[in-house]
């Protein structure tokens, strides 16, 4: 569990689904950590929030590059 900004939003981890081998996914854990980032970008309204709001997209599109996803692929091979 993690508190947002100001203290009062709490978001809660659910367990990351397991891949084959009893190993989290590369690709799961990614989709998953986009999806905790949008639901926590949604939340930052105010405005002094918005730097840290750049900072969580900015990470996003770190996690949706092609470079990010070929490197997950090398490291999963």
């Amino acid at each position: 569990m993690v508190k947002g900004v100001g203290g009062n939003e709490e978001m809660h981890y659910d367990a990351i689904p397991l891949g084959s081998c009893c190993l989290p996914s590369n690709v799961a854990n990614t989709d998953r950590a986009l999806s905790l980032l949008e639901e926590y970008c949604k939340k930052l309204r105010r405005p002094e929030e918005q730097l840290l709001k750049n900072a969580v997209k900015k990470v996003m599109g770190i996690f949706k590059s092609s470079l990010f996803q070929a490197l997950l692929d090398c490291k999963e091979h």
